[in-house]
């Protein structure tokens, strides 16, 4: 069974993942999604033109790849997926693995630890609805502000919370994509922290997206936070995000 790797997908190598996909949800009854579009590194394991299984690698940084891997149903436990790991261990060997893994799924936990892999982190998915979201913002910071930028062309919207002195107190950034946004990046100056700043900032920031053009407001807005930052998911709670997904990180 040959495997293909590349930097580029086909469109035909793009249905058949969709297709392998579909296949792995009706199966698992759980959700999985691949950034088809990401500059990643794809391997691709087949069998008579039929996709078996797969394994796609994106760099983190210059020593990580985050990496996620899908087999058909009906040709698992075959070692494909070890096949694949093994192309990917000789084609990057001095880069540390990190697999994204739904700690519900006992089947890719059981991969993990056959592998012996190790839980490193985990981390939540979280997600807003900003229509009828309730205020919840503190009034005493009367003298802070919020600044907006988008450079034109940019999806990204790049917020700053500054006073008139011209102090800034942090900066978060919200990616546009239709009817959907994803927030990251929220941080408070050190020597600010612990004033309720955060808490102002991010509700400023929702009155922003609330406040957009129809055809550029989200409806929602999503997030992703380490379980170990106890700080900021009490601040996400409290402005009425909910947690849709929990991922566990793997090092291999």
């Amino acid at each position: 069974m040959p495997i293909l790797s590349t930097y580029h997908l086909s469109q035909t190598e793009k249905n058949n993942i969709e297709t392998l996909i579909n296949l792995s949800q009706i199966f698992d009854k759980q959700p999985f999604s691949l950034p088809l579009e990401e500059d990643g590194l794809y391997f691709l394991l087949y069998e008579e033109n039929k996709l078996l299984s797969l394994l796609f690698a994106l760099p983190l940084d210059s020593h990580t790849l985050e990496c996620m891997a899908l087999t058909r149903p009906d040709r698992r436990k075959e070692g494909l997926f070890v096949r694949l790991l093994a192309a990917l261990a000789d084609c990057e060997p001095e880069k540390d693995i990190l697999f994204p893994i739904n700690p519900g799924n006992r089947l890719a936990v059981a991969v993990m630890e056959a592998i012996e892999a190790e839980e490193i982190e985990r981390e939540h998915m979280m997600n807003l609805e900003l229509a009828g979201r309730p205020s919840f913002a503190s009034s005493f910071h009367d003298s802070w502000h919020l600044k907006a930028d988008q450079k034109k062309g940019s999806s990204v919207l790049s917020y700053t919370l500054t006073n008139i002195q011209g102090q800034t107190a942090g900066q978060c950034f919200v990616d546009l994509q239709k009817t959907r946004g994803y927030f990251y990046g929220l941080e408070i100056q050190p020597k600010l922290r612990g004033q309720g700043l955060g808490t102002l900032f991010l509700s400023l920031v929702l009155s922003h997206l609330s406040s957009l053009p129809v055809p550029q407001r989200p409806t929602s807005l999503s997030l992703q936070v380490s379980g170990q930052n106890l700080p900021a998911l009490a601040l996400y709670k409290k402005a009425g995000f909910q947690i849709t997904e929990s991922l566990a990180y793997y090092l291999y």
